[in-house]
């Protein structure tokens, strides 16, 4: 009671790289690849972190009292801007799973913390990053249950009632097949981003967003706006928000179809069968598919219906 979340499902990664030290220290350091200067993986060690700190680093520097946690399961995170009153935790998925859960419950819990789950990229490089992929399906399941046993700890805290939690869940790159290489394009670059929190606006996060973005609502929620950052505090847009109907999964409306001469036909990836525009749709327009054909839905960039 009391919180509001605000998301967005096209946020995009650091526009220099699909790679994941590049956006790891992004999202870490609220800056982009130009400024922290790691391209590439294995060079997180060589961020400019004196520069740009963390956004940890920041929040305990700015009150010496605080003190802050960052686990990881990806050891090259270990080279991620380490600072005084910054706790690094390396284990497993599995072990952090259980000890920052722990950490949150604790009457001494840390005033902010980073976790990094790298069990859904693990599935994807296995598996391929999609739904059907009982390795990539697996493993983001059990990040999910990761942050949700994170939110029950906060929430079963005795003193919850009287203290203000910010969160934070996005990702590092999306992927295609296997891979997450600049050549597949929006499947790559798209990535998620929810916040939530007592003074968070709810709704649909619009416009161009990054996944390092956020962090300017985190250190803006410890009172710091650094002006050497490119993160831009991200907000919902109340009007947008939209409930969902009963077991109606996603709205995708084909309400635009100005660009399409009146019952065009397109082809149908699957298998070579017709698909039509209609005039009897939801919004005056519909999309018919033949018998037996599918219609492929793109990246982020062409779902703009």
């Amino acid at each position: 009671p009391g919180y509001a979340s605000a998301w967005t499902l096209f946020a995009r990664t650091v526009p220099e790289s699909t790679v994941s030290a590049p956006n790891h220290v992004s999202i870490a350091t609220g800056v982009t690849v130009a400024k922290h200067g790691v391209k590439d993986n294995g060079q997180t060690v060589t961020g400019k972190y004196s520069s740009y700190p963390t956004w940890l680093a920041r929040v305990v520097g700015a009150n010496p009292s605080r003190h802050a946690l960052f686990a990881y399961s990806w050891s090259e995170d270990g080279d991620l801007g380490a600072a005084p009153g910054v706790m690094f935790l390396h284990g497993t998925d599995a072990e952090t799973a259980v000890a920052v859960p722990a950490r949150l419950a604790a009457s001494d819990a840390p005033d902010a913390t980073m976790l990094f789950i790298d069990c859904p990229d693990a599935g994807g490089h296995s598996g391929g990053y999609y739904p059907y992929s009982a390795a990539y399906l697996d493993n983001v399941k059990a990040a999910d249950n990761t942050i949700g046993a994170c939110l029950a700890a906060i929430a079963a805290r005795p003193t919850f009632a009287e203290e203000d939690w910010l969160v934070v869940v996005t990702s590092d790159h999306g992927g295609f097949s296997t891979s997450h290489s600049t050549t597949h394009a929006a499947q790559a670059v798209t990535v998620p981003i929810v916040i939530a929190g007592r003074s968070v606006m709810p709704g649909e996060i619009t416009g161009v967003v990054y996944n390092y973005d956020p962090t300017a609502n985190l250190l803006a929620h410890f009172g710091l706006q650094p002006t050497s950052i490119d993160a831009r505090a991200v907000a919902g847009t109340a009007a947008a928000a939209r409930p969902l109907a009963d077991a109606l999964a996603v709205y995708l409306p084909f309400n635009d179809f100005s660009n399409c001469a009146p019952n065009a036909t397109v082809t149908a990836v699957a298998n070579g069968a017709s698909a039509s525009i209609e005039n009897n749709g939801f919004a005056g327009k519909g999309l018919k598919i033949a018998s037996g054909g599918t219609v492929k839905l793109e990246g982020s960039d062409a779902l703009s219906f």
